[in-house]
Order: structure tokens, then sequence, then C-alpha cells
């Protein structure tokens, strides 16, 4: 194997890693008991083949989608913690 063909096979984990990296950056901002849903609808919005930018754009929506249906569960559901209002 020539020293050129190395590269070239190591050139999509490497791109693999930094989509990693986003989805972890991205999802560092979803709370713990959030971070599965994150996940999941992070796979429904992912293109079948995709590059950095797609996966960049799906963890932005994923995280948005997440947040605000998690803002409007709160708003519908009573709260039944000790610290809700009588």
């Amino acid at each position: 194997m020539s020293q050129r063909s190395g590269f070239r096979a190591s050139v999509p984990k490497a791109a693999q890693n930094a989509q990693v990296e986003q989805v972890k950056t991205t999802g560092y901002l979803v709370p713990r008991h959030l971070r599965a849903r994150y996940l999941e609808r992070l796979v429904e919005l992912l293109p079948r083949d995709h590059g950095d930018a797609d996966v960049r754009r799906a963890c932005l929506a994923a995280r948005r989608e997440v947040l605000q249906a998690s803002e409007r569960r709160a708003l519908v559901e009573p709260r039944t913690d000790a610290t809700a209002p009588p």
C-alpha cells in the first residue's frame, strides 16, 4: 500500500470524527433527560449520504425541535414538584 492510498483511507474517518464532535457539541446544550430524543430526531433528519454541513444542520434542527417540544409540554402539563405555586 502506498503512502498516498493510506492517506485517502484515513480521510473518511477524520470526517466522521468531526461529525461526531458536532453531534456531541450541539447535544451538550440539551438536558440529559432529553438527549435520547435529540439523537432519535437527529437520525430522522439526516439524509442517507451526509456531509459535515448536513450533520450540522440536522443537529441544530434536532436540538431546536426537542427543546421547543419540551417547553410546550412544560406549559401544558401541571407541575407536580414541591416548588409548584398553590
